[in-house]
């Protein structure tokens, strides 16, 4: 994906006006939602699917960083989904 700095250097480049750039989630969100898909990725790529001490590990990872995004304080510096983009041409 791209970065905020890349959406306000190309932007710029091409004569646009940023209005809003929101970030969608942040790193906790974003490794929590990986965390989700464990199961399935264990399983679809190394043929191994997870026991049920690994699906409730998992589970409880996912539930600690929905806390954590929850308090959040600048993470999404690190690691988003995206960005939502508002700009307007000159």
């Amino acid at each position: 994906g791209f970065s905020k700095f890349w959406y306000e250097e190309i932007l710029k480049d091409y004569s646009f006006e940023i209005i809003e750039i929101t970030p969608n989630g942040n790193w906790f969100s974003y490794v929590g939602q990986e965390a989700t898909r464990a199961n399935y990725i264990s399983k679809e790529f190394s043929k191994r699917p997870m026991g049920i001490i690994g699906k409730a590990i998992t589970f409880l990872f996912a539930k600690l960083m929905d806390y954590y995004s929850k308090v959040n304080k600048n993470s999404e510096e690190v690691a988003v989904f995206g960005y939502h983009v508002i700009a307007i041409k000159r």
